[in-house]
C-alpha cells in the first residue's frame, strides 16, 4: 500500500491594494477606479467592465467598512482609507 505524503501548506502572501482587496481581483478593480469625486454605480462599470450587480455589492461592502461616503451624486473614497488588518 502507497503512503501519501503529508501536505504541506503554501505561504504565498498576496498583495493588497488600499482597501484591502487582492489585487488582481474584480474588487481591485473597482477599488482602482474610485476617485474622490462622486462616481455613480453605471459610472463604476462602464470604468471597470463590470456589471452593475457587482459594483453595487462591492460599494456596500465598502460603506460597512467605512472606506467611502455615498452622497447624492454617487460614492466616492475618503481622502485617506482605513487600513484593515
Amino acid at each position: 500500500m502507497a503512503t501519501k505524503k503529508p501536505t504541506t501548506k503554501k505561504s504565498t502572501k498576496s498583495s493588497k491594494d488600499r482597501f484591502g482587496s487582492r489585487e488582481g481581483t474584480d474588487s481591485a478593480k473597482i477599488n482602482a477606479a474610485l476617485t474622490t469625486k462622486p462616481q455613480s454605480i453605471e459610472d463604476l462599470a462602464k470604468a471597470t467592465g463590470l456589471n452593475t450587480s457587482r459594483i453595487r455589492n462591492h460599494m456596500k461592502w465598502l460603506l460597512d467598512r467605512d472606506h467611502i461616503s455615498k452622497t447624492d451624486n454617487g460614492y466616492k473614497a475618503k481622502s485617506k482609507p482605513k487600513t484593515s488588518k
